[in-house]
């Protein structure tokens, strides 16, 4: 009975970490992204001129939905103090004599001291002060031009002799959750499924067993996938254009991609705790070396591709964010499936042989650290050899312990 409560109680924890916690991430994360702009950015004023043009100029960073004029202040010194103590995010600083400066032309310079501590709030202040400047800096010249007497529609003219129109492609709101949910969502089906992947590995001897048991969890993290993406669609507004059917294909391939590397990282552990507290820390330098965040394009060309060799999901979440904000179909993705598939096909052969050499320390009741797995792996040592023969030797045999090759390993490997 108690055998019979201890494997539904891990059924039931498995499930609840496979599908119930990227379900709950994906609430939470669309509820703090819920706003698309990042608008009412507290703003301090520092007026040395105190003009009418200067207040004009305030009264319009003011009406701008970016901005909240939150404080004026008497010297840049005191608008540090007030960045310092997080009061304001932004500050413009208007300069003395500036209305008698713009009449004769002589270009003033108004200072925006933006908080670069947080990136997005930092361009969206440089978004905000430049499009509010060139606009009052258009007027100015159209007045300027209007007083020197030419017409309104010949100023006008002057002013647009060339002119920039734009269309933001796939994602016009340009907003923070949809640009980062599906590199999320991809570490959270990552770290997940590695999670309960890896004491299934660490406890289970039988091949059929650990099948059976991937088998599930793999079909979880299908569940887990779609039921995110609806969530993230019915809160956050999350894009759906491209096919589920390409999105779940492209899932498969880093499935297996994932299991490969954790049959070869469960191997260099006994304990499964300090299995799991490795795989912990792999979230944050997986997820910012990925290519996602920062592209691989502009990353050293050697460390981009050695990325690429030794974790897989660079070929889960770049793919996916394609097929969900751009609609990309299957040949578009082709190439990232193919590198999966790559991956795949490298890292299994890896795993099994890190496992076959394991299986043979454990047979003949030598140490198995992984500082012992590594030193056979990555150095040429006699031991490898004798490993692999007695690896493939599955009958133990009672003379094992009197044999030459068990006599040479131990010796070796106690000394390690």
């Amino acid at each position: 009975m108690r055998e019979l409560v201890r494997k539904w109680f891990d059924v039931g924890k498995n499930v609840f970490v496979l599908t119930v916690i990227p379900l709950i991430f994906t609430i939470l994360f669309s509820l703090v992204y819920s706003l698309t702009y990042v608008e009412k950015i507290p703003l301090a004023v520092l007026d040395m001129d105190k003009s009418g043009l200067s207040r004009m100029i305030v009264q319009n960073f003011d009406d701008s939905p970016g901005f909240r004029v939150s404080m004026y202040v008497n010297s840049e010194a005191e608008m540090k103090e007030a960045f310092l103590r997080g009061e304001i995010r932004a500050g413009i600083v208007l300069p003395d004599n500036l209305e008698k400066d713009i009449k004769a032309n002589r270009s003033p310079r108004v200072l925006a001291l933006i908080d670069g501590s947080n990136i997005y709030i930092g361009n969206n202040v440089y978004s905000y002060a430049a499009n509010i400047l060139g606009t009052l800096n258009a007027g100015i010249q159209l007045n300027m031009l209007e007083a020197g007497g030419m017409t309104p529609f010949v100023a006008g003219q002057n002013l647009r002799a060339l002119s920039l129109g734009e269309r933001m492609l796939y994602a016009p709101q340009m907003g923070n959750f949809v640009f980062a949910f599906a590199g999320y969502l991809g570490v959270f089906i990552q770290q997940t499924f590695m999670t309960v992947l890896s004491p299934v590995l660490l406890r289970e001897k039988k091949a059929a067993e650990i099948a059976k048991d991937w088998a599930v969890f793999g079909l979880l993290t299908v569940a887990a996938l779609v039921s995110c993406l609806i969530t993230a669609h019915l809160l956050g507004g999350y894009p759906l254009r491209g096919s589920i059917f390409t999105a779940l294909l492209v899932h498969t391939v880093f499935i297996l991609d994932i299991t490969a590397v954790t049959i070869f990282i469960a191997a260099f552990f006994k304990d499964t705790s300090h299995c799991i507290q490795f795989i912990l820390l792999l979230s944050i330098p997986t997820f910012m070396t990925s290519g996602y965040i920062w592209p691989e394009f502009v990353m050293p060309g050697a460390f981009a591709a050695l990325i690429k060799v030794i974790w897989p999901l660079h070929y889960f979440v770049l793919p996916l964010r394609d097929i969900m904000l751009k609609g990309t179909g299957f040949w578009e993705a082709a190439h990232y499936i193919a590198g999966g598939l790559i991956f795949a096909a490298v890292w299994f052969p890896a795993a099994l042989l890190v496992c076959k050499i394991k299986n043979a320390l454990l047979r003949y009741n030598l140490p198995h650290t992984g500082h012992i797995l590594l030193r056979i792996l990555f150095t040429q040592c006699p031991e490898r050899a004798w490993l692999l023969r007695l690896s493939g030797n599955r009958r133990r045999s009672p003379l094992r312990r009197s044999c030459l090759p068990y006599r040479i390993l131990s010796r070796r490997f106690h000394r390690i």
